[in-house]
């Protein structure tokens, strides 16, 4: 399948994504990717799904070719559910399949509780809900983001010579990216400048949340999923054993299928099975 470069008017900013194949009576498939990564992510296992169906990877907001939030704002978590609640709106959409990947999953996970009645299904990949903080945690945790807007944390961007030193320097974040995942990332995440390539991602991204959801408001949010659930985790999780065991007795009703790799499993050597699981998934009857 190829797909095709599309943007979307949220009203308060646009929001770019990919689309392969066309309307027809099955449900879209709407795919939202994690942390600093974009739309490119999804590409492998997209390649592996069924061609009967339109799937839509989003470069979230600040990430990838969409805007930047305006001047003023930061990334606030549960800001990142209204701009999918605004996706659905402008693509007019009453019901789809979504997938997530960490950050997007997590986003997935709010956005499927609070709204039951737009999701089919919904599969998150290496992310079972929101980080949370106990309530010691707090103060500490609204200093740190303070401080940083204050000193504005990740304003100086980096310039790199060339888009390879580029994807070595991404393999080097979060997840233990391979050279060709990285690459690929970076292909979507960086724009040319006088002397070499910075990131387009916004700066302040990096910013630390001013207050994260409590553990009890996870959930919250995770005991009302009603639509059919697909966790999808790697062996070498970056998730903790233990919040992972905490989580599960918050679903009511879910699959869970475990594969080889790290956090970016479904952009590496996991791809054909992530994309299998998916298929099987989005095909059953429920």
């Amino acid at each position: 399948m190829t797909f095709t470069e599309k943007r979307l008017d949220l009203g308060y900013l646009s929001v770019a994504y990919k689309e392969w194949g066309e309307a027809s009576g099955e449900l879209p498939v709407l795919f939202f990717h994690g942390w600093l990564d974009n739309a490119n992510s999804f590409d492998l296992v997209i390649s592996g799904l069924s061609k009967d169906r339109r799937y839509l990877a989003f470069d979230l907001t600040g990430h990838g070719h969409s805007e930047h939030r305006p001047e003023g704002q930061l990334y606030h978590f549960l800001d990142g559910v209204a701009d999918i609640r605004r996706i659905f709106d402008a693509l007019e959409l009453e019901k789809a399949i979504v997938v997530g990947h960490s950050l997007g999953a997590a986003l997935l996970s709010a956005f499927s509780s609070a709204y039951p009645e737009l999701v089919d299904r919904v599969a998150l990949i290496e992310a079972v809900g929101p980080i949370s903080n106990n309530e010691a945690e707090i103060a500490d945790q609204l200093r740190d983001s303070v401080d940083k807007q204050l000193i504005g944390s990740g304003n100086n961007m980096a310039v790199y010579p060339d888009l390879e030193t580029m994807a070595k320097a991404r393999q080097r974040g979060i997840g233990g990216l391979g050279f060709e995942a990285s690459r690929k990332l970076v292909e979507r995440s960086s724009i040319k400048v006088e002397n070499g390539y910075e990131w387009s991602s916004d700066p302040r991204l990096r910013v630390p949340s001013p207050m994260r959801l409590s553990e009890s408001q996870v959930k919250g949010f995770l005991t009302k999923i009603t639509s059919p659930l697909k966790l999808i985790l790697a062996e070498k999780s970056l998730i903790p054993a233990e919040m992972i065991e905490k989580r599960l007795t918050y679903f009511s009703d879910y699959q869970m299928s475990v594969f080889p790799g790290g956090h970016h499993l479904h952009m590496e050597e996991s791809a054909s099975l992530v994309a299998e699981a998916l298929n099987l998934f989005i095909q059953t009857e429920h």
